[in-house]
């Protein structure tokens, strides 16, 4: 998922990191990533024909920093209750409730690092969840109907307004990190990523 513009670095350094560091055959780019155009975008991979049956789903903002085979599986807690102010609180509340309701897990999945999907899979979740829109919290929901287990990790996104406190959690040696646009311009472990892929990729013009 790639947001709005013409102008975005981050992804070009992505899709950098992704060459180097992982063997894939092609890339789908999927734009604007609005909560309801997220939800429709998730909906629609199973209707891609050309994708395969299984594949890396991941964000503009997501880098790989080390060469690696397969994409590991990580959670960061469990989902918590939320008072639904927004669509975002509103989906977490009701994936966290759905997934109660139903004897499944409730760890959190909404990781910023890419993550292995499955078209039959997707299909099924949403077939069982129905057309009630998740507001992002899809990756929670698949990866606790599917038990897909992992390890527990903070997460490696790096934020505008918590960097200094977000970064201290980081460990160095962590194979992935994410930006926002602030945070991609000011702190040095970005600084880090931009030297390390300075060529194009080739799926740049």
């Amino acid at each position: 998922m790639v947001r709005a513009g013409n102008h975005n670095d981050e992804f070009r350094h992505s899709l950098r990191s992704l060459q180097a560091c992982f063997e894939i055959d092609q890339v789908f780019v999927l734009g604007d990533p609005k909560w309801t155009i997220l939800d429709k975008a998730w909906r629609t991979f199973p209707e891609i024909e050309q994708l395969s049956t299984d594949f890396v789903y991941m964000n503009d903002d997501f880098y790989f920093l080390e060469r690696m085979d397969s994409i590991p599986v990580r959670y960061k807690s469990d989902l918590t209750d939320a008072v639904p102010i927004s669509n975002y609180q509103m989906g977490k509340q009701m994936v966290k409730d759905w997934l109660a309701a139903h004897g499944f897990g409730i760890r959190n999945y909404e990781m910023h690092l890419p993550m292995v999907l499955n078209k039959g899979r997707i299909s099924n979740m949403y077939h069982n969840w129905g057309v009630v829109p998740i507001y992002g919290f899809q990756r929670s929901l698949y990866g606790n109907m599917y038990a897909i287990r992992g390890d527990i990790t903070p997460d490696c996104k790096i934020r505008d307004g918590e960097m200094d406190e977000t970064a201290a959690l980081l460990d160095p040696t962590d194979c992935f990190l994410s930006s926002d646009t602030i945070s991609w311009l000011r702190r040095p472990e970005f600084i880090r990523v931009r030297d390390m892929y300075v060529t194009p990729s080739k799926w740049e013009t």
